[in-house]
């Protein structure tokens, strides 16, 4: 994802109501969803765009540990500009979604649309 951001940078960015602007950021900080026994927490990668593959996933690693821990500090916690999540309570996938859909049993994060196909909602 990181490395399309530059290819595509209005997904890096944020709707400004009060200016009515988009604002674009230089910087790609990634916010990864983790479940904790706190609920869902997202720690932040800074200057995501600056790691390389084994690096970010090491980082990954240590801040989902330490929100998990409950040791993850306010700033390791704050300020993502594009965020990373799964289905979560579907399985994580989508394929698991649209198995459920296929047997005609929805999760209760999933709505039905105008087409008749199942679709998982915001919920994760």
């Amino acid at each position: 994802m990181v490395k399309a951001i530059p290819d595509h940078p209005e997904v890096n960015a944020h709707f400004d109501d009060e200016a009515g602007i988009i604002r674009r950021y230089a910087g790609v900080h990634g916010g990864v969803a983790t479940q904790t026994r706190r609920g869902l927490l997202v720690p932040v990668i800074r200057n995501a765009e600056a790691f390389e593959l084994h690096a970010i996933a090491n980082e990954i690693g240590r801040l989902s540990e330490s929100a998990r821990a409950g040791k993850a500090t306010r700033e390791e916690l704050s300020g993502s500009t594009i965020t990373v999540s799964s289905l979560g309570p579907l399985g994580g996938h989508r394929r698991d979604a649209d198995r459920q859909a296929a047997r005609g049993s929805p999760s209760s994060a999933s709505t039905k649309s105008s087409s008749g196909r199942w679709c998982a909602t915001g919920k994760s």
